[in-house]
């Protein structure tokens, strides 16, 4: 998984751009270990210039700040502790649910969070 892969020059890294405009996750903050390596990831992208999107119900959102914090230092970022914007769903959505998940969905905390590049950084 996300967390056992550490950074690594693919085969057709040749023909990647140096960094992504967007790097967009969603529902993804299952798991506090995975929860902090995609907020590591998430720092990466960000030294790199890319404006990263997360919509998630925020299940472990500790975890990725603690992950992104960290990895942030690294990298040598300046101290920045991401926070998550509450989100409203719609009336409605509940019919795209499956039954047995809805009661689960109502519970959570449905979010987004936008980080746009730091100054400086590559455009």
């Amino acid at each position: 998984g996300n967390g056992r892969v550490g950074p690594y020059a693919a085969h057709c890294g040749a023909w990647l751009p140096e960094h992504f405009d967007y790097v967009v996750m969603a529902d993804v903050l299952y798991e506090p270990s995975c929860a902090g390596a995609f907020g590591a990831r998430v720092a990466q992208a960000h030294a790199a210039g890319s404006t990263v999107i997360l919509a998630d119900a925020m299940r472990q959102f500790h975890s990725f700040q603690v992950g992104f914090m960290e990895e942030a230092e690294k990298l040598g970022l300046p101290p920045l502790k991401p926070r998550a914007h509450r989100v409203l769903v719609p009336d409605g959505v509940d019919r795209w649910c499956a039954e047995e998940t809805y009661g689960e969905v109502a519970t959570l905390n449905p979010s987004l969070f936008v980080l746009e590049p730091p100054a400086g950084a590559a455009a």
